[in-house]
């Protein structure tokens, strides 16, 4: 498990989540500060949007 975490710093890989969000979901900028405090992120992290279909 070590290693792994070794591996990872070196690489520079980092770890994802996906939301699915409603028609109604707050505006990026609000979702920006819920998600980094209720997921409590570390350092930069990137929150966007994906383009609909």
């Amino acid at each position: 498990m070590e290693e792994r975490q070794d591996f990872m710093i070196e690489a520079g890989l980092h770890q994802a989540a996906v939301f699915k969000l409603s028609h109604g979901a707050p505006d990026l900028k609000v979702l920006r500060l819920i998600l980094t405090k209720h997921l409590g992120t570390k350092g930069n992290c990137l929150i966007g949007l994906l383009a609909p279909r």
